[in-house]
C-alpha cells in the first residue's frame, strides 16, 4: 500500500507511465490512456481498484516498454509477413483444432514455413488458394526474401561463457574448456529446413535455388522406389536430432512409397529459462484444475510473486499476462478467461486485430502480480490436409488438379500429406518446445492495494512470441494439465 508520504513519488510514477509516446500498433483495440487526468481505455473501463492503483502504486512502472527492433530491410513486407503468420495461426486454431475439453499445441511458424516453400512452386489457382489461406496478398513472391530475413533474426544468440565478473587468463579458459565447460546461450531457438527429393526427377533450378537461398534448406537426393521405409526412418532421425529428441516418428509407416517425389521438412526447437524463475518450494501439489463447472482434476501449481506485465481485457472477459524468458527476446503470453467456463467465449471473440494488438502492446510495463501457473507437458500430432482444405486450400491436395509446375515444370505433382507434430513442457525453470512439419508431394497415380492475482486453474490460451518480430512461434490451449 502506498503511504501519504509517497504520494508525490507515486504521481510521478503514474505520469511516467502514461506520458510515454504511443507505440505504433496495428489496427484494432488499444490499451493506452488518452488523458492522464481521465484514464479512458478504448476497450472499456477498468475496475476502480485497478485504476486507483495505476494512479498511486510506485512499483508498477518498473520498466519502459520494449519496442520491437526492425529485423526486416523492408518494414512493410516484414509486418505483412508477421501478420500473415499470426493470422494463419488464429485461423488454424479457431477453425480446425479447437475443442472445449482438448489440449492444443502447434507451431504456426513451422507449418507456415513448410507451406511457404511449397507455395514457391505453385501456380495459377493453386497459388491463389494458398495466398488466400496464408494471407499472402500484400507479399506475393516477396514472401521468400522476407522469410529469409525473419529466419535470420530468429537464430539463437551467440553463446557466451558466464564469467560472473572475473577476469580469466588464456590458460584458465583453456582449462575450463578441457574440463567440460562450454559456452551457454541465453536460450536455444533452432530452426531447420530440409528437402528429400527423388534422385532422378527433373526439378527446376529456380525452385531449388529459392529453397536453398531463402529458406537455407539442405537438399538430399533419395530413391523412394528403392527403399521408402529406410528414407522415412532417415527423415525421422533428422527431425529428432534437430529437435533435441523431442519430436520422434514425425512420418508414420506407410506414408512414403514409390510414388513419393518430394518431402519438404521444417523443424523448430526452443528452450528458454524464465527471466524470473518459479521456485520449486512454492509449487503446490494436488491443486484443483477446473476443466468445466462440474469437472476438475488434480495437478501441480507453480506460484510466484514478482513484477510482470498484466492487463485486464473487459471486451474479452479475460486477462493477459506476459512471462518473459531470459533477456526478453521471447515471451510466453497467456490469455486467461475471467470465468472458469469462459474459454469458448474467448476463442470466439479473439480476432486477428485483437491478437495483433496483444502481440504488439503486451510488453514492458510491469506491476507486482501473484502468478499461479500449472506445470504441464503435452505432445500432439496432426494430419493437416483436411484442416487446410476446410480453410480453402483445396486444389493443392487434388490429384489431377494441383498445379505445382513451379517445382518440376509439369502438373504431375500434388500434396498428399501435411504432417505436423509438436511438443511443449512448462516447469519452474522455463519452457521447452519443439515442432516439425512435413509436406509430402506425390506423383499422380504452432502491487495493488491488494496484489492482483493471475491464477491459471481453468482452461487458457497461450503462445510463445518472438519479441523482435512479434511473430507467434508456438500456440496452444491447456484444457487439462
Amino acid at each position: 500500500m502506498v503511504t501519504t508520504g509517497n504520494k508525490s513519488q507515486a504521481q510521478s510514477a503514474f505520469q511516467r507511465y502514461h506520458l510515454k509516446p504511443p507505440r505504433p500498433t496495428p489496427s484494432g483495440p488499444t490499451f493506452k490512456c488518452a488523458d492522464i487526468s481521465k484514464p479512458v481505455w478504448s476497450h472499456g473501463p477498468l475496475p476502480d481498484k485497478l485504476l486507483l492503483v495505476r494512479r498511486l502504486d510506485t512499483r508498477m512502472a518498473t520498466q519502459a516498454p520494449i519496442l520491437p527492433d526492425s529485423c526486416f530491410k523492408d518494414h512493410a513486407h516484414g509486418e505483412s509477413l508477421v501478420k500473415a503468420i499470426n493470422h494463419f495461426a488464429l485461423d488454424l486454431y479457431q477453425h480446425t483444432i479447437k475443442s472445449e475439453r482438448k489440449n492444443v499445441f502447434f507451431s504456426p511458424l513451422s507449418i507456415f514455413t513448410a507451406l511457404s516453400m511449397t507455395y514457391g512452386g505453385s501456380r495459377d489457382l493453386t497459388t491463389s488458394e494458398m495466398e488466400e489461406v496464408m494471407h499472402l496478398a500484400p507479399l506475393n513472391q516477396n514472401i521468400h526474401c522476407t522469410f529469409k530475413e525473419l529466419l535470420g533474426s530468429l537464430k539463437s544468440p551467440s553463446p557466451q561463457l558466464n564469467m560472473k565478473g572475473k577476469i580469466y587468463s588464456k590458460e584458465e579458459l583453456i582449462d575450463m574448456m578441457k574440463s567440460g565447460a562450454r559456452p551457454s546461450a541465453d536460450y536455444q531457438l533452432n530452426m531447420a529446413n530440409k528437402i528429400y527429393a527423388k534422385d532422378d526427377h527433373p526439378f527446376l533450378q529456380d525452385f531449388i535455388s529459392m529453397i536453398q537461398t531463402d529458406y537455407i534448406a539442405d537438399i538430399e537426393k533419395v530413391n523412394f522406389a528403392k527403399d521408402a521405409e529406410a528414407i522415412r526412418q532417415n527423415i525421422n532421425r533428422w527431425v529428432e536430432a534437430e529437435t533435441a529428441n523431442k519430436i520422434k516418428d514425425l512420418i508414420p509407416g506407410g506414408v512414403l512409397d514409390a510414388l513419393t517425389c518430394l518431402v519438404l521438412i521444417n523443424a523448430i526447437y526452443f528452450k528458454g529459462d524464465w527471466a524470473t524463475k518459479f521456485k520449486r518450494y512454492n509449487t503446490e501439489n494436488d491443486v484443483d484444475f477446473h476443466i468445466s463447472d462440474t469437472n476438475k482434476v488434480k495437478f501441480d501449481m507453480m506460484n510466484i510473486n514478482s513484477s510482470f506485465y498484466m492487463e485486464s481485457l473487459p471486451d474479452l472477459k479475460s486477462k493477459v499476462l506476459e512471462l518473459p524468458y531470459i533477456n526478453n527476446k521471447l515471451s510466453m503470453i497467456i490469455l486467461l478467461p475471467d470465468e472458469k467456463n469462459g474459454i469458448s467465449e474467448l476463442e470466439n471473440k479473439l480476432s486477428i486485430d485483437i491478437l495483433q494488438t496483444i502481440c504488439y502492446q503486451v510488453r514492458g510495463w510491469k506491476m507486482e502480480v501473484d502468478v499461479s501457473l500449472p506445470r504441464f507437458k503435452m505432445e500432439q500430432s496432426f494430419d493437416l490436409g483436411n484442416s487446410l482444405t476446410t480453410l480453402g486450400m483445396k486444389q493443392l491436395f487434388q490429384e489431377g488438379s494441383a498445379d505445382l509446375s513451379g517445382i518440376n515444370g509439369t502438373k504431375e505433382l500434388y500434396v498428399s500429406k501435411v504432417l505436423h507434430k509438436a511438443f511443449v513442457e512448462v516447469n519452474e525453470e522455463g519452457s521447452e518446445a519443439a515442432a516439425a512439419t512435413a509436406v509430402v508431394c506425390q506423383l499422380q497415380c504452432a502491487r495493488f492495494n491488494i496484489t492482483p492475482t493471475f491464477r491459471c486453474d481453468h482452461p487458457f490460451i497461450f503462445f510463445i512470441r518472438d519479441n523482435r518480430s512479434n511473430a507467434i512461434l508456438f500456440m496452444g490451449k491447456l484444457a487439462t494439465p
